[in-house]
């Protein structure tokens, strides 16, 4: 059964000592999401790029034209209509191995993974030497820490698409989380030299480097890596929690402290931050404001430890859903879509009707960016009840991200037929009356939010 932990890019550990040993950073379960949600979209472009559009399709392209027809669905937000073509054009052309790597994209991106796995392993199973298949299927695996699974279809991957950045970086992610980290530098620096400019890709480097033995160079190299990353991506939060990390174990606290709170600031969830800011600031002789960093520390570590009870006692109760539904809410309500995806995915195997749950999936999805498996899961949450009024406003705001206006006002019309005003459903009416030009009614329901408390 897969049980993904959403993205693909590794992070590092965020406890309070940061590392396992001195000099090196412990790998953890989060990822990063910088590539996932696009992964879907790229990989369905680049099986139509073979096609021209006008181009007059024989028998054997009608697959093709199937998921042309797909990928025109998922431009429109239509994840379920996408899906539904994808499974005719398996029946009806079940071996064409671009059929069921189409399909596996689309099950991917509204959450069904175990059939996701099935239909790249199917494609692979048809066509070994397709690199993309095998691409995919290597994410997936990774991101449901079957790591040694996921490395033997990368590195396929990797032979069959050499001049592939990210196949080589995704590679060198789970040589990585195997602890393989000669292999994973050769790796990343093979992305490196492809892709230069990519920012996760330096970061990356400088973490395997930072793992490699004090005897080799390139173990030296690791703060330069964290600093092109920054060049390249100067609101990257981990890069500057990283750099702060050196800094202060190489005994330098005052340079440490400008990464460590800009880390903080760009991703208030990086919990170890907070208490190595307050370490650092309290050797610079800033005793009260390494308390107060501390404390705060103190509080989000609590929040923390209540979620790793609720996994106690959901690992004696794997079945319990509203212990599931709370702890992902927990999650969510740090932003930690990482351990919230799991529980949700967990509650909607438990059962597959529980309307908050579908709600849940659409809130992680919508703040990865993928809008329209977050209009499909919040459409599942109406259909089966229990969550109407939440159902609708997961609705409402992925139409807003698809810039269909008027179907989002018409939702949030409905929201707001009763006597009481939510402020925030006013401020996304007034966005949805802004995309249809009507800025008078917009600003209207702005000073209404305004007066109830609420505005931006």
């Amino acid at each position: 059964m897969i049980r993904i932990d959403p993205g693909w890019l590794a992070v590092f550990d965020e406890s309070a000592c940061g590392h396992h040993r001195p000099g090196r950073h412990r790998l953890a379960t989060g990822r990063s999401r910088r590539y996932d949600g696009a992964m879907n979209t790229i990989l369905l472009a680049f099986l139509l790029a073979v096609v021209p559009p006008d181009a007059s399709l024989s028998l054997q392209d009608e697959a093709l034209a199937m998921i042309q027809q797909a990928d025109q669905q998922l431009r429109v937000g239509n994840a379920s209509g996408a899906l539904s073509l994808l499974e005719q054009a398996a029946r009806r052309f079940s071996t064409d191995a671009r059929v069921h790597e189409a399909l596996a994209q689309v099950c991917q991106q509204v959450g069904q993974f175990d059939r996701a796995e099935q239909s790249f392993r199917q494609s692979v199973r048809l066509d070994p030497e397709n690199g993309r298949a095998r691409w995919s299927l290597g994410f997936l695996l990774y991101r449901a820490d079957r790591t040694a699974e996921a490395q033997e279809q990368l590195e396929q991957a990797a032979r069959l698409l050499p001049d592939q950045a990210p196949v080589h970086q995704a590679h060198g992610l789970a040589l990585f989380a195997q602890t393989r980290f000669d292999e994973a530098a050769r790796a990343l620096e093979t992305s490196a030299r492809l892709d230069p400019n990519n920012a996760e890709t330096q970061y990356l480097l400088g973490a395997v480097r930072a793992q490699l033995p004090a005897s080799d160079p390139r173990s030296r190299e690791a703060e330069a890596a964290f600093q092109r990353t920054l060049t390249l991506a100067p609101s990257h939060a981990r890069a500057h929690y990283q750099l702060g990390l050196l800094r202060l174990e190489r005994g330098d606290p005052e340079e440490a402290i400008p990464e460590l709170r800009e880390a903080t600031r760009l991703q208030p969830s990086l919990v170890g931050a907070y208490f190595s800011l307050g370490n650092a600031l309290i050797r610079t002789g800033q005793i009260e404001a390494g308390r107060r960093e501390l404390e705060l520390f103190a509080e989000l570590e609590s929040a923390k430890r209540e979620r790793e009870t609720l996994g106690r006692l959901i690992n004696l109760q794997p079945n319990k859903l509203d212990l599931r539904l709370k702890r992902a809410r927990m999650a969510l309500d740090q932003n930690d879509l990482a351990a919230a995806l799991p529980d949700v995915q967990a509650a909607l195997q438990i059962d597959s009707n529980q309307g908050e749950a579908w709600c849940l999936l659409s809130e992680v999805q919508l703040r990865r960016g993928e809008v329209s498996a977050a209009l499909s899961s919040a459409e599942k949450a109406y259909a089966v009840g229990g969550a109407d009024a939440a159902a609708r406003r997961q609705k409402a705001r992925a139409l807003l991200r698809l810039k269909r206006f008027a179907e989002a006002r018409a939702e949030l019309t409905t929201l707001m037929a009763g006597p009481d005003q939510d402020p925030e459903l006013l401020l996304l009416l007034a966005d949805a009356l802004e995309g249809l030009g009507k800025d008078e009614e917009a600003a209207q329901r702005r000073r209404q939010a305004a007066e109830l408390g609420v505005g931006r």
